[in-house]
């Protein structure tokens, strides 16, 4: 399985991210330089049917479940480090992505402002199907505006988000 995300505000771009990303606990351990988590909120989904260069009039047919997620990306960090590095633990961090309940795509309802539509899934999975073969079970995550950053260098937290709780320690 591989994970494709599209940054907030750049739907012609994404990355790919290994299946890693993908937390199956409740707990996030994040990496001791880090000072601020970013909770960034997105909108997946996930891949029923295997395709190459899917138009996105057809993209529909690819997928049948959506749901919400977490992506949690370290903010400030305790000592400089430079910016490729900050990039690669935001993108390619274990255990730092959330996925929420799937729902059927007729089912799923969007209560967020900003939240990606279903147009914006099918544009996403035209866009990823270009440059690589999409598998039954890959995921394609569009992010939405992170929704808080939170501090972890003193507590313990805990976020809530949709029907996603995890413990920051």
């Amino acid at each position: 399985m591989i994970v494709f995300v599209f940054p907030y505000k750049n739907n012609d771009s994404f990355y790919i991210a290994p299946d890693t990303v993908i937390c199956k606990e409740q707990d996030y351990y994040y990496p001791d330089e880090v000072r601020t988590v970013r909770v960034v909120p997105f909108v997946y989904a996930k891949i029923s049917r295997a395709g190459k260069c899917v138009a996105a009039k057809f993209a529909s047919r690819h997928y049948n479940s959506i749901g919400y997620g977490i992506h949690l990306k370290p903010g400030l960090m305790t000592r400089a480090v430079p910016r490729e590095e900050v990039e690669a633990l935001c993108k390619y961090c274990d255990n730092n992505l959330y996925l929420g309940a799937l729902s059927e795509r007729s089912e799923f309802s969007y209560d967020i402002t900003g939240t990606p539509t279903i147009a914006d899934l099918d544009k996403a999975v035209e866009t990823t199907s270009e440059y690589v073969s999409l598998r039954v079970g890959d995921i394609i995550a569009i992010e939405s505006e992170p929704i808080e950053t939170v501090d972890v260098v003193n507590e313990k937290q805990i976020i809530r988000y949709k029907d996603i709780n995890i413990n920051i320690r």
